[in-house]
C-alpha cells in the first residue's frame, strides 16, 4: 500500500475518532478504547479456603458459590476448581471426583459458551497450565492442550513454520478449540480436526490412551467435537506446513453472488492459502453486502518478518464499542471496515517483486495472528 494513502487514511480517521470524541464526550470516549485493567470479572465468583480437602497431592484451589463463562450468562454453582500443572493432577483430580461423586468439566479460556461447560456442584478442571510443546522427530507439533494458539504461533514463527489449521482468533486454547472441532480462515482443511494426527486422552479411570485415525479410531472421532464428554485431551500432534508470504486481496460483493464467486475463485482453487468473509452490519446494507478476504501464494522470495502486534489497538477497540451502541455506531464501523482497513493491514513489500502498490503481503502466521480487541 502507498505510505501516502495511509497517511491520508490514518488522519482521516484520528480526524474522525477526534470529532466522535466531542460529540461523545472525552471520558466515555477513552473508556471505550482502553485496554481491559485485569481479567473479566462477572462479579459471580467467591473465593474461600476448602478447609483442609484435597485431591491427594494437589489441593482444590479453591470452592466457588459458582462460576461463568465469558460470556457472564451462565452463572452456575459448581463444587470447586483445580488449577492443573501436570499429567499427574488430572489423574488425581479424577481420582478424588470418583471417591465423592463429583461430575468434572474442563476449562480453557471458557469461551465455549452457553452454560454446557460447567456442571452445577461439579469439580472445574482448569486446564490452562498444561502448555508445553514440542517438535517432533516427523515434522509434527505436539502441543499440550492448555496452550493459545498465540503461544503456538509464537513458537512455530521463530522455525519458520505455521500450523495447518487453527481457530480464527487466537486467543483460545488448543484443547478448547478441538473440543469443539472449531473451523477457522485456513478453508482447505477445513475444521481442525482435520490435521489432528493423534491426541492423548485421558479416561474417566485415570488411564492414558492414544487416539488417532488408525488406532482407538472411535475415541479419536468421539474426542473431537466431543466438548470433553468422552476423555479428557492432555495433548495433540498437530500438522504444520511452511510459513509463506501471501497476497491479501479485499472486494466487496452482493451476498446474492457469494456462491457463485466462491464456486469460481475459492472452490478447488489451490493458490488460495486462507480465506473468510464477512457480512456487512451497517444499517443500511446489513446482512446484504459481503467482504471478502482472500490470501494467495505468491512468488515472494525475501525474509519472511517477524510476527507483529496489532497496531491502532485502541481506535479500532473504540469501533468496536461504538458499534455496540446502536445504528449509528454500526455504520460507522462498517464504513470505517470498508474503506480504512485495506490500508491498516500488517503489509509487506518486496522492491524486487514487480507488483502494483496495491498489493498487500502478508505472512501466514500474521494473517492468522489475530487477537480479540475487548
Amino acid at each position: 500500500m502507498g505510505k501516502t494513502r495511509k497517511k491520508i487514511w490514518k488522519g482521516l480517521t484520528l480526524s474522525l475518532v477526534g470529532i466522535l470524541a466531542l460529540a461523545w464526550g472525552g471520558k466515555k470516549v477513552a473508556e471505550m478504547a482502553a485496554e481491559p485493567d485485569g481479567d473479566k470479572n462477572c462479579d459471580f465468583v467467591y473465593y474461600k479456603d476448602l478447609e483442609g480437602k484435597t485431591v491427594t497431592t494437589i489441593a482444590v484451589q479453591y470452592e466457588g458459590e459458582s462460576i461463568n463463562d465469558a460470556s457472564c450468562l451462565n452463572q452456575t454453582a459448581i463444587y470447586g476448581v483445580v488449577e492443573v500443572k501436570n499429567e499427574a493432577d488430572v489423574q488425581n483430580a479424577l481420582a478424588f471426583a470418583r471417591e465423592n461423586g463429583l461430575k468434572v468439566s474442563l476449562a480453557g479460556q471458557q469461551h465455549s459458551m452457553g452454560g454446557q461447560t460447567f456442571t452445577r456442584g461439579g469439580l472445574v478442571l482448569n486446564m490452562k497450565g498444561l502448555s508445553a510443546m514440542e517438535m517432533t522427530e516427523s515434522g509434527t507439533l505436539k502441543v499440550q492442550t492448555g496452550a493459545t494458539w498465540a503461544d503456538v504461533q509464537e513458537f512455530l514463527d521463530p522455525q519458520g513454520l505455521s500450523v495447518k489449521a487453527m481457530q480464527s482468533i487466537n486467543i483460545f486454547t488448543v484443547g478448547g478449540t478441538l473440543s469443539v472441532n472449531a473451523h477457522g480462515t485456513a478453508h482447505n482443511p477445513g475444521q481442525v480436526g482435520a490435521t489432528v494426527r493423534a491426541l492423548q486422552v485421558m479416561m474417566p479411570s485415570g488411564e492414558v490412551l492414544t487416539a488417532s485415525p488408525t488406532e482407538n479410531e472411535d475415541l479419536f472421532r468421539h474426542v473431537l467435537g466431543g466438548y470433553g464428554l468422552f476423555g479428557i485431551i492432555l495433548s495433540a500432534e498437530l500438522e504444520v506446513v511452511p510459513n509463506v508470504m501471501l497476497d491479501h486481496e479485499i472486494q466487496f460483493i452482493d451476498y446474492k453472488d457469494f456462491p457463485s464467486y466462491y464456486e469460481e475463485n475459492i472452490e478447488g482453487n489451490e493458490e488460495n492459502e486462507l480465506f473468510f468473509a464477512r457480512l456487512s452490519v451497517s444499517p443500511f446494507s446489513y446482512l446484504t453486502e459481503t467482504i471478502v478476504h482472500n490470501l494467495k501464494h505468491t512468488d515472494y522470495d525475501g525474509i519472511l518478518p517477524a510476527l507483529q502486534s496489532e497496531e491502532h489497538t485502541s481506535v479500532k477497540r473504540f469501533v468496536l464499542n461504538l458499534s455496540k451502541t446502536g445504528d449509528f455506531g454500526r455504520w460507522i464501523r462498517w464504513v470505517l471496515e470498508k474503506y480504512l482497513d485495506p490500508y491498516q493491514l500488517p503489509c509487506t513489500r518486496n522492491n524486487a517483486m514487480s507488483q502494483p502498490e496495491e498489493i498487500c503481503l502478508s505472512s501466514r502466521n500474521q494473517s492468522m495472528y489475530d487477537p480479540v480487541l475487548i
